[in-house]
């Protein structure tokens, strides 16, 4: 925050410097014991394999051949995965909020300005900065090795939600001019109190659904190979879901970053008892699976239906291994 103003009034050498050795050593503080723990800063990716830039050498087989660069479906799958974090009901309230701040600045529509506040410019700068920067390697991320997940925007989206609780507010003083014109007439706690339950009624539907929906043919496909597999028994899966409810010994691999010349000595390899892939993978790793999977090296043991028709794709294959 002190960086921050220093950006808007009274800039200062000193000061900012020591505000950036406090950020750091506060940092280091609390990362040490972790860092001690595990010999090193992380053990998951590190800076240089998430960078935007390595795309060209990095980018994930299954991408290679479509007319979308990498970094487009990046930034779509970003903003996707935002506004689940975030719920939808909650971005359509800080699209609102900006959308009437621009009419206010472009346009002069008259809000009362006690209804649109917007952040100042510390604020404005530490909520930019970080959501630029995460947006910028989570892109990286996704060109790179074909993902993200949800958890990875929880900061942005956390940031954003602000926007939110202004938009009840912006769409509250918009009510006050709007309505009246219609010959509608209350008081403006009215549409506030409309408003918010409106809110709460979406946000609750939302949090009763289903744990891990669209997740039902993995714990299927993860049931099903339990009554057949040993204790021993090594699964070689495309889907950590089925690795999860099963608690077997095995491999997730991802099929986009994946070279298909290599499975079946991966396969081999591992000694894999059984193969469980999604259709979608398995269009990508074998496409001519339906002649290649077949006995006497491979047995189609059962097709698990996807929880949403609408995505056939996401149907699972179960292949015992019988003689790679």
């Amino acid at each position: 925050m002190l960086l921050a103003g220093q950006i808007r009034r009274r800039f200062s050498w000193p000061l900012t410097l020591i505000c950036l050795c406090v950020l750091l050593a506060s940092a280091a503080l609390v990362a040490s014991p972790y860092m001690a723990a595990i010999g090193g800063l992380t053990k998951k990716k590190s800076l240089d394999q998430i960078l935007p830039v390595r795309a060209v050498e990095q980018m994930p087989l299954a991408m290679a051949s479509l007319d979308v660069p990498p970094t487009v479906r990046g930034a779509a799958k970003y903003v996707s995965r935002l506004v689940e974090a975030m719920h939808p009901v909650l971005v359509g309230l800080a699209v609102a909020t900006l959308g009437i701040w621009l009419l206010r600045r472009t346009v002069g529509l008259a809000v009362p300005r006690d209804a649109l506040a917007p952040p100042n410019a510390e604020g404005a700068f530490i909520l930019s900065a970080t959501v630029a920067l995460t947006a910028f390697l989570l892109i990286g991320l996704y060109v790179n090795y074909g993902y993200i997940s949800h958890r990875h925007v929880m900061l942005p989206a956390l940031l954003l939600s602000g926007f939110s609780g202004a938009g009840v507010l912006a769409l509250s003083g918009l009510a006050r001019i709007v309505l009246p014109l219609g010959g509608l007439r209350r008081r403006p706690g009215v549409w506030t109190l409309c408003i918010t339950g409106g809110i709460c009624i979406a946000l609750l539907l939302h949090a009763l659904r289903p744990l891990h929906e669209g997740k039902g043919q993995h714990l299927r496909a993860a049931a099903y190979l339990q009554t057949l597999a040993k204790p021993d028994d090594y699964v070689l899966t495309d889907s950590s879901w089925v690795i999860h409810y099963g608690g077997f010994k095995g491999l997730s691999l991802n099929p986009a970053r994946t070279d298909p010349s290599k499975l079946f000595p991966l396969i081999r390899g591992a000694k894999a008892a059984y193969f469980v892939i999604s259709e979608e993978g398995l269009d990508i790793l074998v496409p001519d699976w339906r002649s290649r999977l077949q006995p006497p090296a491979y047995a189609l043991l059962e097709t698990i239906e996807p929880d949403r028709p609408e995505k056939p794709k996401d149907r699972i294959l179960v292949f015992q291994v019988l003689k790679p």
